[in-house]
């Protein structure tokens, strides 16, 4: 109890003790309060006094409110503030009729401005200016918004608007009109919600509806009609197959991209599309061991030659043709399966390719330097002539004229892209006819851009028009007239689409609009004329001697470069000197005028000057002997000859192998240049069979039409069986089954302006008598 008693004394002593603290702190408080406030008064005094000795010229909108409310003291100045306030209402009132009267949307923007000034704000008299004046300061974020939208819809069109996304038509009726708008219409490469799924790996995020609203109104699905301009063998093929595998539950979807995502590491990754990643070069998407032996049937588009007739005279004549045709294959779901990874090997890189060429003819021309320009040019389909009223026989045998027309955009810095085109009454496309048609072009531009000194060409890359080796010769020449170096770019097969089709299509369109009108189109040179008059696209006119002088000046000892099929970039900063690639590689690493490219892919170096002619392509039904056997070879080996600086250069590329074995041919290993065994039937009965040595003039799949070789035949000399000589008349197609085996390089040996190829053993040939 004691306890008790005394613990709560010592809780009272210590709550009074509280308490007095309390009090102090209370009675500080208000001693420093009245310390401040008197303070407060003094300093209110002095301010006010130091506010009304101020000018007004140095005082804020609220201080000078301040002041005259200050000096409000008698009648006099009752007056003065009622003047300033008249004075500002009247202000209020014009500028508020002003705004009223204001018809364009523009004008009044710039009057709001005026009230939106960084003073009104920091007053926060914004409102108060809006209800006084009824401006209306929400159009601003409007605009704002506004920008924003423009910003995107100029993204989202320039998308749609790339090479790799639509391709232009190339139909003179392929357009489409919007608000009085003519646009060449462009297809899509892909599906609305791929190219969503695209647009936003490298953009902003918007929604697919969005995304859908700002496509161009020119910029069209691909319709059924068009499908002989677009299709890509390669990917119809594959497809096909995709979509069976689907069918048959052996894949969960037909989408070759997903499909190619599920086997590689990165789609964007080279190793891993060429199958030299080591984390994936070995993945298969279906295990065929484990696929049921079930049989199934599916389709594909293929070449098949189909024998013919035609009655000349009293005579039946049966020839062969080749004809692209939708054909069904049979066999087993693995065999499917195995045939599908396979195709899938190739087609993964055929891709890459296609982005790669597309990413580099972008980056070129969003790179260029006031020295460069960029020059993407392309055949448009012949036009056939036509008169504005024609009677029926016109229309058979050969009284329609037809004209050529060569078509291309130029791009240069800073400046908008210029369409040209050139007509020729030349029907050739070769090499030839390409540069005579780029000779006026290439004049105007030197004329009128003298600072340019590189050219960038891109085109697409058919084996008898850019992509051969006349064409790589004049690249390398003729392109010094004028310029220090340049480029040209092959576009992946099947896929060179772009802005020329869009400038041929247009000039086709103004031409038959004029034959509409009553005007008549009956030569090449008429519709020049016609053209130059009605179309603003820059025109040139070629002619026959044109073609004719370029022939001319090409020499006859061109020999194809190795590999030229998967060639994608051409460079040349040198006179007669060739550098080539697999992939175009546009980066900042390159110097192009000083010869100075980028490690990113292999290089390769051609002379012009170690070219050796081959003979035209042409097609022989049977074999001919040569009969001219001008020596033996004995005489020929004690002549000792030495091979020269073309043995040398043959020796480099193909290196001599000393022990002769017929190996077994392969497809990827019947490829230009390759010696074969081949055999032929002949006689009476085609039954006898012959055996010839000859030497690959293309791949195997060099023409993706064709699954043919063509082989030039080389006749043996003298009793020996290891020497050999070319026999150039002697060309033909034939067929994989027909080579017996692979050949080892023969050695290169010159007896004055004969070649010949000496092998190192004797080789079993049976040639015809």
């Amino acid at each position: 109890m004691r306890h008790r008693v005394k613990k709560q004394r010592e809780e009272i002593e210590r709550l009074r003790e509280e308490v007095e603290r309390f009090k102090q702190l209370n009675h500080n408080a208000r001693k420093s309060k009245n310390y401040y406030k008197v303070k407060l008064y003094r300093e209110q005094k002095k301010n006010k006094m130091a506010l009304l000795n101020t000018p007004d010229d140095l005082l804020s909108p609220r201080n000078k409110a301040k002041k005259m409310l200050a000096q409000c003291k008698d009648k006099n100045d009752h007056s003065r503030i009622a003047k300033k306030l008249t004075f500002h209402e009247t202000i209020m009132d014009n500028a508020k009729e002003k705004y009223k009267n204001l018809k364009k949307s523009k004008d009044k923007s710039l009057m709001s401005s005026i009230f939106l000034s960084r003073c009104i704000r920091k007053y926060r008299l914004k409102a108060a200016a809006s209800r006084t004046l009824g401006l209306s300061f929400t159009k601003k974020l409007v605009l704002k918004e506004h920008e924003k939208q423009l910003k995107t819809k100029e993204q989202v069109e320039s998308f749609f608007l790339r090479e790799d996304v639509s391709r232009f038509s190339a139909g003179i009726k392929e357009t489409k009109t919007f608000k009085g708008v003519k646009k060449q219409k462009r297809y899509l490469l892909a599906s609305m919600k791929q190219l969503h799924k695209k647009y936003l790996k490298d953009n902003d995020k918007i929604s697919y509806v969005t995304f859908t609203r700002y496509k161009p109104f020119y910029v069209c699905p691909a319709p059924c009609d068009s499908r002989d301009t677009c299709l890509c063998r390669q990917h119809v093929n594959i497809e096909l197959k995709a979509r069976k595998l689907k069918e048959l539950n052996q894949v969960d979807t037909c989408d070759l991209q997903t499909l190619i995502e599920q086997v590689v590491c990165n789609r964007k990754s080279q190793d891993c599309m060429y199958q030299k990643c080591e984390q994936c070069k070995d993945n298969v998407l279906l295990v065929v061991d484990k696929m049921p032996q079930e049989p199934t049937k599916w389709q594909k588009w293929d070449t098949i030659v189909e024998e013919r007739e035609k009655i000349k005279g009293n005579e039946t004549i049966q020839f062969k043709v080749k004809v692209s045709s939708k054909i069904t294959e049979r066999g087993t779901v693995s065999q499917l399966g195995q045939s599908f990874n396979d195709e899938l090997s190739k087609f993964k890189k055929h891709v890459f390719n296609i982005k790669n060429q597309y990413k580099a003819y972008r980056t070129l021309k969003e790179n260029l330097h006031d020295n460069e320009t960029v020059i993407h040019i392309d055949f448009s389909e012949n036009y056939m002539c036509k008169y504005s009223s024609e009677i029926q026989s016109f229309h058979f045998g050969a009284s329609r004229k037809q004209a050529t027309i060569h078509t291309g955009v130029l791009y240069l810095k800073d400046k908008d892209p210029i369409s040209f085109a050139s007509v020729s009454n030349c029907l050739d496309h070769g090499p030839n006819a390409i540069w005579a048609h780029l000779k006026p072009v290439l004049e105007k531009l030197k004329r009128e851009n003298p600072q340019v000194q590189l050219v960038h060409f891109f085109s697409d890359g058919p084996a008898t028009q850019y992509k051969q080796k006349k064409s790589f010769y004049l690249f390398c020449t003729k392109l010094f007239e004028m310029f220090q170096g340049g480029t040209w770019n092959f576009f992946e097969s099947s896929h060179g689409k772009g802005a020329p089709d869009g400038v041929g299509g247009a000039l086709k369109r103004v031409a038959n609009e004029q034959v509409g009108c009553g005007k008549d189109i009956p030569t090449p040179e008429t519709l020049f004329e016609i053209l130059k008059e009605n179309s603003n696209v820059e025109l040139f006119f070629v002619d026959e001697k044109d073609v004719d002088n370029i022939g001319k000046i090409v020499p006859t000892d061109i020999l194809p470069i190795q590999g030229t099929r998967e060639i994608h970039q051409m460079m040349t900063n040198k006179k007669g000197v060739l550098q080539h690639r697999k992939l175009s590689c546009c980066c900042d690493k390159n110097d192009w005028i000083r010869g100075k490219y980028c490690d990113c892919v292999s290089l390769s170096q051609i002379q012009t000057t170690h070219f050796t002619i081959l003979p035209g392509k042409k097609v022989y039904n049977q074999i001919y002997s040569s009969s001219d056997s001008e020596m033996d070879e004995a005489s020929f080996n004690s002549s000792g000859s030495s091979c020269g600086d073309l043995e040398d250069m043959i020796s480099a590329d193909h290196p001599e192998i000393s022990h002769p074995i017929l190996e077994e041919p392969s497809v990827l290993r019947v490829t230009r240049g390759t010696h074969v065994l081949m055999e032929f039937l002949g006689g009476a009965r085609k039954k006898t069979k012959y055996r010839y040595v000859g030497v690959c003039q293309t791949n195997l799949e060099d023409d993706e039409e064709c699954e043919e070789v063509l082989v030039m035949s080389l006749n043996v000399v003298g009793e020996g069986g290891s020497l050999f000589k070319v026999n150039e008349k002697d060309t033909s197609y034939i067929k994989f089954d027909q080579i017996l085996g692979i050949l080892p390089t023969p050695k290169i040996q010159l007896k004055g302006d004969r070649v010949f190829y000496k092998f190192p053993s004797s080789i079993d040939v049976f040639e015809k008598g």
